[in-house]
């Protein structure tokens, strides 16, 4: 079974449908823009889930991100960015991130960025 997946975005904003639609109907999608709502999902799923976190939704990414770390050791975290900056890149993966989404309004670029193995299984 796929991994559920859990977006931190405004949930009325365009990226995160073309997120939704790019990933599919076979795998459960939930679109929260409160902090506290994405912690309480992130520790309801036993197996693990999927989180992508959009940096520009936190005043304190890093900080998010070391948290859902600290809620379940099994959790996939993916900063989503537009912002190609080198140092934000690494401070996202120093904080526990396992990989960067630069944000595309390409549905097929993001169905195959997401089809990797390690991002899903």
């Amino acid at each position: 079974m796929r991994r559920p997946i859990v977006i931190l975005t405004d949930p009325n904003k365009e990226w995160a449908k073309v997120v939704r639609s790019a990933v599919g109907e076979d795998t459960s999608v939930t679109i929260t823009s409160s902090e506290k709502r994405l912690k309480a999902l992130i520790g309801r799923y036993p197996s693990g889930v999927l989180v992508i976190i959009d940096v520009r939704r936190t005043p304190e990414p890093t900080t998010l991100i070391e948290e859902a770390k600290r809620i379940h050791k099994n959790v996939v975290i993916i900063a989503a960015t537009a912002s190609r900056t080198w140092d934000d890149t690494v401070a996202y993966l120093k904080s526990g991130a396992s990989d960067i989404l630069y944000k595309t309004w390409d549905r097929a670029q993001i169905s195959e960025y997401l089809r990797v193995p390690d991002r899903r299984s």
